[in-house]
């Protein structure tokens, strides 16, 4: 599997939290991360004292000591990063809600972040999310990658 996860139960064990806690409390979609959606990515210049960029398409990275994190996770977030010439980050928050009842899209697509990490950088993504959404994730990489396990061949031929 090209990720690892952390329950919330786990994630109140490791040290990874107190940075994480650090950043959401710096971060809040409704206050202090800048709305760029209007911007062109290319025209965006992302400096090393940049803390934190929204992405145009959703989403917001934040860079900290153990690299960018970022909350949510919406369609085409892998070209958006490239795109910005950021790094494409490893750590993924899944928000609560995984839809976006405005836009009407997802915000939890996971999966090109976790195939460009494992097959293009080699490495891990971290997922944090709860308990639920990992059996849910762990079902969706098992169909994607190695198909339906309860999948029945039949002898049928459908004549057109």
């Amino acid at each position: 599997m090209s990720c690892s996860f952390c329950s919330e139960e786990d994630f109140k064990n490791i040290s990874l939290k107190k940075e994480i806690e650090k950043t959401q409390r710096e971060v809040s979609h409704d206050s202090k991360c800048k709305k760029i959606k209007s911007l062109k990515a290319s025209s965006l210049i992302v400096s090393p004292n940049t803390k934190f960029v929204d992405l145009p398409r959703g989403g917001c990275v934040v860079f900290t000591k153990i690299g960018p994190i970022q909350f949510g996770i919406p369609p085409e977030t892998v070209k958006d990063s490239l795109k910005l010439g950021i790094e494409v980050p490893s750590y993924y928050i899944l928000p609560s809600s995984k839809w976006d009842k405005i836009y009407n899209i997802s915000v939890a697509e996971f999966e090109f972040p976790a195939y460009f990490n494992f097959f293009i950088k080699k490495k891990k993504i971290n997922l944090i999310c709860t308990k639920e959404n990992e059996q849910a994730i762990k079902a969706i990489f098992q169909e994607t990658l190695l198909g339906p396990t309860d999948f029945e061949a039949t002898s049928k031929i459908l004549k057109l």
